[in-house]
Formats: structure tokens, sequence, C-alpha cells
């Protein structure tokens, strides 16, 4: 882990530890930033040629990329550095699309076949977290499933390129095809009985139900009984499906710090370690 400074005068050691986790990811960023805009202008041309032909077009472009990869950047900078302080090992839970990727499909256009287009700063960033925080892989928390995850892994087109950071223990999949991520990881009738009852549970049901969950952070959840509702917390069946799997994998593995990475506000905004990507740092193309 990076050594930390001594307190500067006039600030607590909260502060400074606030300070030292943006002046880490700033400086990481700024070192990484031209690579990464070099990154963006060639998906740019592989992936948008129409946009890439208009000068005025692609600059607009570019410089919404670098900014939500910027972002993306900081965000989970700041989140693994506060979270390492425990001293505890962290399993990074990433989702996949909108949040490291993209799926396209077969393009006779660009004479490509199905594919994910990772986002330019994912590799620099997984070799940024491992080197300085991280001891043991990072994992997946996404609806694709496993199987496909298996070869996607292994396939140049998909997923090769950030494999050698993923251990096959972390992959969690929420695939209504694949219901058993593994043996350990079956769902039981009573969980997806549970997930049914999402969009009934309301008020008191609903804020009993996830105070209950060992992964919830009860100060992010709402104030109030009214704000209580599916609608309101953006529950859908892939998010409900997410927090049962993240429960069970917490009681799996009770001496790490999860943290997981989603563009989709449920549940990862109320969880203990979420990093909810908003719409300036997800990924899309």
């Amino acid at each position: 882990m990076l050594k930390q400074e001594m307190p500067a005068e006039g600030l607590n050691s909260e502060q400074e530890q606030s300070k030292a986790e943006i002046e880490l990811a700033g400086k990481f960023w700024e070192d990484i930033a031209p690579t990464i805009k070099q990154k963006i202008s060639v998906l740019i041309r592989e992936e948008m040629p129409f946009v890439y032909a208009d000068e005025e077009m692609k600059q607009m472009y570019e410089e919404d990329f670098l900014n939500r990869e910027e972002q993306f950047v900081k965000k989970t900078i700041n989140k693994v550095q506060e979270v390492s302080e425990s001293g505890k090992k962290i399993a990074l839970l990433l989702d996949i699309d909108g949040t490291i990727g993209a799926f396209r499909p077969d393009s006779q256009e660009l004479d490509k076949p199905e594919r994910t287009v990772l986002r330019p700063s994912i590799v620099s960033l997984l070799e940024f977290i491992q080197k300085n925080f991280i001891k043991n892989k990072v994992g997946f928390l996404t609806t694709r499933g496993r199987s496909a995850l298996e070869k996607q892994l292994e396939d140049s087109w998909h997923l090769e390129l950030i494999s050698s950071f993923v251990d096959q223990e972390f992959i969690l999949s929420t695939s209504k095809a694949e219901q058993i991520i593994n043996e350990e990881f079956a769902l039981s009738d009573s969980d997806a009985s549970d997930m049914a009852l999402f969009n009934s549970y309301k008020g008191k049901e609903l804020k009993k139900y996830l105070e209950k969950q060992s992964c919830i952070s009860k100060e992010l959840l709402p104030d109030t009984e009214s704000e209580f509702n599916s609608n309101n917390l953006q529950i859908d069946k892939y998010g409900a499906r997410k927090l049962i799997i993240l429960g069970k994998f917490h009681k799996q593995h009770p001496d790490l710090e999860i943290i997981a990475v989603d563009n989709c506000q449920f549940p990862v905004k109320y969880l203990k370690n979420g990093i909810y990507l908003t719409p300036d740092s997800q990924f899309s193309i």
C-alpha cells in the first residue's frame, strides 16, 4: 500500500486522507490522460467512422469520452484508497455493460464480429489498483452469463485484454438463463420469491428487507418510509438478483471488503462500498 504522509498543519486526519485520495487519483489521471486521449481517438475511428469523418463532431465526442474516463478513474481510485485503510483484502466487482465496456453486435459495415469494446482507461486503471492496493484479482458482478464470460475472457474480441486481472472465484453472474453461479451460490426458491416480491414491497416492508441485508449501508437508504418503493430506488429484476448474490458472496467471504462498481443505481448506490457511475462516468458508444 502507498505510504501516507503526516497530516498537514491545519488539517485533521480525515481531511488529510481526503486530500491524499484526491491527489493520488489526480496525479494518476495526469499521467495517463495523453494515452487515454489517443485510445479514444482510435476507438472513435474504429467504432464510429461517421463521427470520425466530421472534425467538429469528433472533437465533441473526444472531449465527452475523456471527461467520462476521468470521472470513472478518479471515482474508482478514491473509493479503493478509502476502503484499503481497513487493512482487509479487497474484492473489486465490476459490472460490464455500461460500466467497463459495451457490447457491439457483428457489423458487416465495419467488418467486425460480435464484440465487447472496453473503455480506454480500464487496463491502466486495473494495473494501477492491483499494484498499489489489491493483492487478489478483481471479478465481475454482471448480467452476462457465467459460461459466456469464461469464453469471452479467452476471446480477443471480448474480455481477453483484462483476463489476467480476473479471479474465476469472483465471477458473479445474474443471468436468468444461468441461475447458478456455482454450487455454493445456487438461488433458492426463497430467493426467487424475494425477487418476485420486490415490486410489491413498499414502505416499512421494503425498508425492513433492505436493512437486514449485510452488504447494505443503512445510512445511505432514504430517510422516510414513503421513499421506499421499487420505482424510487430503481429496483429491477437484475438489481434485485445482484443484491441477493452479493449477500451470499459476502457471507462466504466475511474477510473481504467488497467494492462493487455499476452504472445502475440499485443496489450499488446503497452498498457500504458501492461506486455508482452516474451518466458523467458511464461508458457508452
